[in-house]
């Protein structure tokens, strides 16, 4: 019974190990998915000016939640490239089967994938391509922000937030 129960132990040790990377796994999907999706971002009008241009743009647009909305339209988190991080995260990146299709809130991972995209933004503008990395302590005010702002919206603001989670859905299917 000894050498079962010290097995026993072993294995909790080893399978706790692993557990431990799992955010450090899921935080680097959504990094290499945000870093992808940056020029979705930008109108077509700034895709492709020097980087000094670039940089005044997403700076303006870094300024309150303009990055998360709709550039055509401004609807609430209807950012072409806040849907692409979302998508490509739970579809191509096979995290869906972490998401109960019961529940219909994503929140923390909208609100997560809009820090990613502003983290990603501002990486760009900077010019540190892939060069910096994403700290969980220096972003926690950006993803807090979002949540209280997810939680405060109108209800055609909701409306527009209930479209994306109905497209991510659909997306998953």
């Amino acid at each position: 019974m000894d050498s079962v129960n010290a097995w026993v132990v072993e294995s909790q040790k080893t399978e706790l190990k692993k557990l431990k990377t799992i955010p450090n796994t899921i935080q680097s999907i959504f990094k290499d998915v945000g870093r992808s999706a940056v020029d979705l971002a930008l109108p077509i009008s700034e895709r492709g000016k020097e980087l000094v241009h670039q940089k005044i743009y997403i700076d303006s647009l870094c300024i309150g939640f303009a990055y998360l909305d709709d550039p055509d339209t401004n609807a609430a988190f209807g950012n072409p490239a806040l849907f692409r991080i979302i998508s490509r995260v739970l579809h191509e990146k096979r995290l869906s089967r972490w998401i109960d299709p019961n529940k219909r809130d994503l929140n923390n991972i909208i609100a997560f994938s809009g820090t990613i995209l502003v983290w990603a933004l501002q990486e760009h503008a900077n010019g540190l391509n892939g060069k910096s990395e994403f700290v969980v302590e220096d972003n926690r005010a950006t993803f807090d922000s979002i949540v209280q702002r997810l939680d405060s919206l109108s209800p055609s603001q909701r409306a527009a937030v209930d479209k994306l989670v109905d497209d991510i859905f659909a997306e998953m299917q």
